[in-house]
């Protein structure tokens, strides 16, 4: 019986937290910045760079890595509770589609109301590879490359369709209130993208503190940092480490073909230049 009412009220907890966090996320501020994108497309990235520049403008004196980052940069689907907690402005991350934002969204902004978004884009067939790689060695899935790009089951919705949804077919938000960064262009001249960046979200900053943050979220230094302290998720492989490679334009050649042979978001890619 003690059993029996210890699950009992375990669950009752679990629905309370999950309707607290469902109605704490339909919560914004106009002076909000959500940081959108597919995954894979550089969100960490850029979470690490912002959050480097926070740490030094509230001078904390915690390290950001893989732990401290989302207390920075909270993530929607990884700790909404923290987006509360924190004095607006607040710089949100999520991986949502456009429609599944909106909705929670509207629920404040009544349709007509809405806060800026930062959408960072990375070519997809970049993108489904490197995702070939995560779901790899962090969830430890078996099959090829080639069974991967054929299987629904692995993937996450499409990426055109993420694209699409916030950028192509959207006729629902202001076009001055979207910043574009591209993945390429962030990887190739950080310091003049993060400078736009922080322009678009309100941010003034010495220089000085610009280069740091960089120099703080490269990926080399991420590697190590994460190879000594580890990271919040228990890897497949135990090698491996979040940041990879980070480099744009650079398409293995053995799935070069294969990419090139399924890919179909050809009216995506052309829209975005590549």
């Amino acid at each position: 019986m003690k059993k029996l009412i210890k699950r009992l009220l375990l669950k009752i907890f679990q629905e309370h937290e999950r309707f607290v966090q469902k109605n704490e996320i339909k919560k914004w501020n106009l002076s909000d910045v959500y940081l959108v994108s597919y995954p894979k497309s550089g969100n960490t990235f850029v979470s690490l760079l912002l959050a480097n520049i926070l740490k030094q403008l509230k001078g904390t004196p915690c390290r950001v890595d893989y732990f401290s980052l989302h207390e920075f940069i909270p993530d929607i689907q990884v700790n909404p509770d923290r987006i509360t907690e924190l004095d607006p402005p607040r710089i949100i991350k999520t991986h949502e589609h456009f429609e599944e934002w909106n909705k929670r969204i509207s629920t404040l902004g009544k349709g007509f109301r809405f806060p800026r978004v930062i959408y960072i884009v990375r070519d997809g067939r970049e993108v489904i590879i490197s995702y070939y790689y995560h779901v790899k060695n962090i969830h430890g899935y078996k099959g090829s490359f080639e069974d991967f790009i054929v299987d629904k089951n692995a993937k996450l919705r499409e990426w055109g369709d993420h694209v699409k949804g916030w950028l192509i077919d959207n006729n629902v938000l202001d076009q001055r209130n979207i910043l574009i960064v591209k993945y390429k262009e962030l990887r190739s001249d950080t310091f003049s993208s993060l400078k736009k960046i922080l322009e678009f979200i309100g941010i003034e900053v010495d220089e000085e503190i610009v280069l740091r943050a960089i120099k703080d979220s490269e990926i080399k230094r991420m590697q190590s940092i994460e190879k000594q302290y580890g990271a919040p998720e228990k890897y497949a492989n135990p090698k491996f480490t979040f940041a990879r490679k980070g480099l744009s334009g650079d398409i293995e050649e053995e799935f070069k073909v294969l990419v090139n042979r399924f890919y179909d978001n050809v009216e995506v890619l052309e829209f975005l230049g590549y």
